[in-house]
């Protein structure tokens, strides 16, 4: 992925998860890539990240399970 979007023009390096939030918030990176669930599950919308971007250019299955107990 690092690659892929270095291909893109972009200058990436990688993050755990838990340090993406407070990474936007101190400018240590000015973006970040994820879907949109993971965007509001973490809600890094608050840390000085305004824009979307739905480009897809990733595709990795995201998906809900769910079991009836009836």
């Amino acid at each position: 992925m690092v690659s892929t979007i270095n291909a893109l023009g972009a200058s990436a390096v990688a993050l755990n998860q838990g340090e993406v939030y407070t990474a936007l918030q101190m400018g240590v990176i000015d973006g970040w890539e994820n879907n949109p669930m993971t965007v509001l599950t973490f809600r890094t919308f608050e840390a000085k990240c305004k824009y979307f971007s739905w480009t897809r250019h990733f595709s990795i299955p995201d998906m809900l399970v769910a079991e009836s107990l009836s």
